[in-house]
């Protein structure tokens, strides 16, 4: 007996169904002998490829734009943030030169002091400030140690500005230093004068310090403005 090639029939293709052909009894033993279902050749492929890859690739797509918005967002948010922190540092360390280049900005740095607990005071630039005159005199010929130092400070600026320090220093008639001290707005200002309120523009004050000077007879004397610290 001869085996005949089976034909493919559409039908069965179309049902995905698998078909067995019977072989007669004789010819069992050979190898091509057994019962072997007839089956498209994309059966194989069905499972694996049960997904749509163009769809994948869609949706992959979709996943990463919305991805790359959340990071885009984040981005701003945290840029946005970096700026504000910024300008609320540089507004607390710079309040005082805001206050006088724009005065209109004082009341909100006031406010945000009050917050912060800080003040915001006249700027510290002593070299606009000037020594109009100075002068050391002892003040009793019966005690030499004690003297009066004297001195007149003009504001050349056209706003206020904070008190400075003053830098004496004694010197003998080599003009070697002998003694040296910085006094402070609190020390040569009169008492009720109010340090945190400024010195006025163009305005102008004299300053008379008692000093006891023991036993260092100083013969002459430098003069020097400082910035003073925050009261």
């Amino acid at each position: 007996m001869v085996l005949l090639p089976v034909p493919w029939d559409q039908s069965l293709i179309a049902a995905w169904r698998p078909t067995c052909v019977k072989i007669p009894r004789d010819l069992q033993g050979h190898a091509c002998a057994r019962e072997r279902p007839i089956t498209s050749p994309r059966d194989g492929q069905r499972g694996r490829h049960s997904e749509n890859p163009v769809h994948g690739v869609a949706v992959r797509r979709s996943l990463s734009k919305i991805l790359g918005r959340g990071r885009q967002r984040t981005l701003k948010s945290g840029a946005a943030l970096l700026v504000f922190t910024l300008a609320g540092q540089a507004a607390y360390y710079y309040r005082a030169d805001l206050a006088v280049q724009y005065p209109g900005l004082k009341p909100y740095l006031v406010k945000l002091c009050d917050a912060l607990q800080c003040k915001v005071l006249p700027p510290q630039r002593p070299r606009q400030i000037a020594i109009e005159a100075s002068d050391l005199q002892a003040t009793d010929p019966a005690r030499p140690g004690l003297i009066q130092l004297t001195a007149t400070l003009r504001n050349h600026a056209g706003h206020d500005l904070g008190y400075p320090a003053l830098d004496l220093v004694l010197t003998n008639t080599k003009e070697h230093t002998l003694a040296r001290r910085v006094f402070l707005p609190k020390d040569y200002l009169e008492r009720g004068k109010d340090v945190a309120s400024g010195m006025p523009a163009n305005a102008e004050i004299t300053i008379r310090l008692d000093l006891d000077t023991g036993d260092l007879s100083p013969a002459g004397f430098r003069l020097d403005l400082l910035p003073a610290p925050a009261p």
